[in-house]
């Protein structure tokens, strides 16, 4: 009945006092909710990196690694050797990923599959939604059965949910295969954040991947992941790998110096998650800074309200109230007011768990993470709530209940104001937040202007009116004739279709979102390189008119055409950097390089452009004809007239007309592309520029309730100033004197903590300084003009009391 009571009037008291219940839930809900929403993806990236198996914690990825290090695939003859003399797993599974063009009805997509061993599902302890998983005879003969298993959004989005979808036949990469099962919705594969959508037996391989049958030699490269066994440690697990792989060494000389290191499932990042990991502990650190201030600004608030209910706890008290009784009271009051923060922030979190994806750029693949706020999240923004208003309610509230009920009431003036000391503290609390606003905010800037530089650097090539779209005729059941025959007819339609001013084809377009591209090694008869230096270089197959299309310049001899074709003449164009390096006075035509071990006659120089990143230097590049280099992926480049997808349905027309089975995929802007080559320098200033703005938004409420009870606490003051003459304006001034000094003393801490941040940023700023005065001067002006209205808004009132009204104020 006590607690009921207690609740039932701290409600009274919060709604007496709407700014403050106002503010401080804004303040709880925001820190808590930012800190939740990341820790969602926290919970996700490396917490809960496989939802939908059973005993993760059980689970370890094994990977082959030269010393102390790992990241590289195990071969699958490896696999089979530790799967079948380790001791210490109940199970241990391989699995690879590949594309597949899927066709059931309609039109054709390309679809990512899990090559896997037939025990997969059963070592990671997946049930099916579905039929059933692999059946051991089912991982066992090259090519031999034929199954799937789809993934439960698939067979939503494909099949409508049909549970009639057991026994029927898909076609992937134009071969039959049965449907056998369906897997759980919260399960979408085991690589990294990376949604799979079908699953095929290992043995498989021969079928869906490029220059296959490496299953049968045992070269294919694999992941394994393996469940340990009750009781077994990660310690005893890596002893035994260590004598294993010392074995496999023994056997197979080209094994000497590797060994097998295994990884708790939470520490082995695959995929998309290992891009994601840094990101996510940049967040947990950032986020913290606005976690602090929200504590901050609950704290002022508190000790505010604490202060100016110093009369209403003293009268209690000198009426003979419990002391014990009115500490529950108040500290009821604080649980209340933070399970209406919990519950605010629980909605922002609600919200914004989902918004990392929005500020990711275009994706070839959906990612796999689980980003429902399940218990431990509750549990966690639960724990930060409570513990942030327990502890700065809890002194002001033993503070209050200790009061001297005789001493209070003599001394009105401090039983109202505080005294100095308290005022110091609430001061000093707001200068903190306003400090740590401006380091925030000045961080994101220096990062902003930075991408600003790169992006003002120009690739090279003309990305405007550029659209890019990937085939793969592997996928189409297509052998080096037919494939070249399909790209050459496609090239030619292409052209003619109106809006197109060129088309080309590449294997690897700049600026891709991986920094990756393709490596040879390349010979220059004559140069005798360093012992050390690179003899592999950038080496692209591209078809003809690749530098019109792209818009890179010629700077000697020519573009290649459509005679350049195999059976002719090898040729190759390079650009500056390697004409420059390789060639006296970078005369390179007519020159010849050895390329792949194949000699061919430099015909064409091209302008350097930006290959990986708009940040690098120059380096050597070079480019061959496709159809002297045949590869079975290309990339379609289109200039286009106009807005580059509003041709998109027409190539889709176009390409369906010549192989209505075949699906393109990756399809992108130029402008898409190169925004891609700086993904972590957008989503960085993006999040800094939101985190930065909401603490600058929890300063401001901070700083406004500051100034709200200073002039709360002096009405009597202000009523006899006014009524000795005192006008408005100088009212006004009074009031934004106090904070403007705040203001000042935030901004001369937060200039010294960012000068000291900003230099931890060194390392991924271009072109700016970490000491930039444009963005320290800007950053502090923005963050004055906040902070100066927050301020203004008591003051006016203040400013415009009646005096009569604040004469008789008690």
């Amino acid at each position: 009945m006590g607690l009921i009571q207690d609740l039932q009037f701290g409600a009274r008291m919060l709604r007496k006092s709407p700014t403050f219940t106002l503010a401080a839930v804004l303040a709880l809900a925001l820190g808590v909710g930012a800190n939740t929403t990341v820790f969602t993806w926290l919970k996700s990236v490396l917490l809960e990196p496989l939802p939908g198996v059973t005993e993760g914690r059980r689970l370890v990825t094994l990977s082959s690694a030269r010393g102390a290090g790992g990241g590289y695939s195990t071969r699958y003859h490896d696999y089979l050797y530790y799967r079948d003399h380790s001791r210490l797993f109940s199970g241990m599974t391989a699995y690879e990923l590949t594309q597949v063009n899927l066709a059931r009805g309609g039109r054709p997509e390309i679809a990512l599959a899990g090559i896997v061993t037939s025990d997969y599902f059963a070592v990671l302890g997946v049930r099916p939604a579905l039929g059933r998983w692999f059946r051991p005879e089912e991982g066992q003969g090259i090519g031999a059965h034929p199954v799937v298993v789809l993934s439960h959004p698939l067979w939503r989005r494909r099949f409508g949910g049909d549970r009639g979808v057991l026994g029927r036949t898909v076609s992937l990469d134009r071969h039959p295969y049965t449907v056998i099962g369906v897997a759980p919705p919260d399960f979408l594969g085991s690589y990294g954040g990376i949604a799979q959508e079908l699953w095929v037996p290992i043995v498989q391989e021969p079928e869906l991947v490029v220059g296959g049958d490496k299953i049968s030699n045992g070269k294919y490269p694999v992941q394994i992941t393996g469940r340990l066994r009750p009781g077994v440690t990660i310690a005893r697990v890596q002893a035994e790998l260590d004598l294993l792989s010392r074995q496999l060494a023994q056997a197979f000389p080209d094994h000497a110096g590797w060994r097998e290191v295994a990884y708790p499932l939470s520490q082995a990042q695959r995929g998309f998650t290992s891009s994601l990991v840094p990101a996510v502990e940049v967040l947990m650190a950032v986020v913290l800074v606005v976690l602090i201030i929200s504590c901050l600004n609950v704290a002022n608030l508190l000790l505010a309200r604490a202060l100016m209910r110093r009369r209403e706890i003293t009268i209690r008290l000198a009426v003979g109230a419990d002391r014990g009784r009115l500490l529950r009271q108040l500290l009821t009051e604080s649980l209340l007011l933070a399970a209406l923060g919990e519950a605010a922030g629980i909605a922002v979190a609600a919200l914004a768990a989902r918004t990392l994806p929005a500020l990711l750029p275009p994706l070839e693949w959906p990612l796999g993470f689980n980003l429902e706020i399940d218990w431990r999240v509750l549990l966690f923004s639960a724990t930060i709530t409570a513990a942030a208003v327990m502890l700065f309610g809890l002194a002001p509230a033993l503070q209050a209940a200790g009061t001297d009920a005789s001493t209070a009431l003599k001394d009105e003036n401090a039983a109202v104001t505080g005294g100095r000391r308290h005022a110091s503290l609430r001061d000093g609390l707001v200068v903190a937040q306003l400090g740590l606003s401006l380091t925030t905010l000045v961080a994101a800037g220096l990062v902003g202007k930075s991408l600003v530089q790169s992006l003002a650097r120009r690739p090279a090539f003309e990305p405007h009116n550029l659209l890019l779209t990937s085939f793969d005729l592997f996928l189409g059941g297509y052998d080096r004739e037919r494939g070249s025959e399909f790209y050459r007819e496609l090239l030619q339609r292409v052209q003619a279709l109106p809006g197109v001013r060129a088309a080309s084809l590449t294997d690897y377009a700049p600026l891709g979102l991986s920094g990756g591209g393709n490596v040879s090694p390349v010979e220059v008869p004559g140069y005798l390189p360093k012992p050390d230096e690179d003899k592999s270089f950038v080496l692209d197959a591209v078809g003809p008119h690749y530098l019109r299309t792209m818009g890179i310049d010629v700077m000697a001899g020519r573009d290649f055409d459509a005679q350049d074709r195999q059976g002719s003449l090898p040729v190759v164009i390079v650009n500056e950097e390697f004409a420059h390096r390789f060639f006296p006075g970078g005369a390179a035509l007519g020159r010849h390089c050895k390329v792949a071990g194949i000699d061919r006659e430099v015909v064409g120089v091209m302008r350097n452009y930006k290959y990986r990143r708009l940040t690098d230097d120059p380096e050597p590049e070079l480019l061959v004809p496709f159809q002297q280099d045949y590869r079975s992926q290309m990339i379609l480049v289109v200039r286009t007239a106009g807005e580059p997808f509003g041709l998109l349905p027409a190539l889709r027309r176009t390409a369906a007309a010549l192989d209505p089975g075949l699906a393109s995929f990756d399809t992108m802007t130029g402008e898409q592309r190169l925004g891609s080559s700086l993904f972590a320098e957008r989503l960085a200033t993006k999040l800094l520029a939101a985190i930065g703005l909401l603490a600058t938004l929890l300063s401001a409420v901070g700083l406004f309730g500051v100034m709200s009870y200073f002039v709360g606490q002096r009405p009597r003051e202000i009523g006899i100033r006014m009524a000795l003459g005192a006008r408005r304006g100088q009212v006004l001034r009074m009031v934004l004197g106090h904070g403007l000094r705040l203001l000042l003393g935030g901004i001369a801490i937060g200039v010294v903590a960012a000068g000291v941040v900003s230099r931890l940023l060194r390392s991924v700023l271009y072109g700016v300084s970490p000491l930039d005065p444009l963005v320290f001067a800007g950053v502090a002006a923005g963050l004055a003009a906040i902070a100066l209205l927050a301020c203004y808004l008591p003051a006016r009132r203040a400013a415009w009391m009646d005096p009569f009204a604040a004469l008789r104020h008690q």
